[in-house]
């Protein structure tokens, strides 16, 4: 399956230099299927493993990072590929908190 982009020299398949701050599309197995979900790096690794905060998407494929932070440690495995940065709309404080990336995630089931 492949992400679609705007401008797909952003959207990387080099995972060697994620570093804090950026976001990834990660996948993750259930019992029966594959789910996919978007976050943020929030430290630098340690070895093959990332603190991520999880965004939660909108039904116009936006993100936003839910009231309660939700974050993990996830292997580099479970890592698809880096995502571009996201546009942030200009406005309240809450439509700014709204990221929206340059990335077709039609097809993917996302968590």
């Amino acid at each position: 399956m492949e992400v679609e982009t705007e401008d797909s020299e952003d959207c990387s398949w080099d995972l060697t230099n994620i570093q804090k701050g950026e976001f990834v599309l990660l996948k993750f197995a259930t019992k029966k299927t594959l789910k996919f979900f978007v976050g943020q790096i929030e430290e630098e690794p340690s070895g093959s493993e990332f603190l991520v905060n999880f965004l939660k998407m909108t039904p116009r494929q936006e993100f936003v990072f839910p009231h309660q932070k939700d974050n993990s440690h996830i292997s580099a495995d479970d890592i698809v590929r880096k995502l571009p940065a996201p546009e942030t709309k200009m406005g309240t404080a809450r439509s700014s908190s709204f990221f929206k990336f340059s990335v077709n995630f039609h097809g993917y089931n996302m968590g």
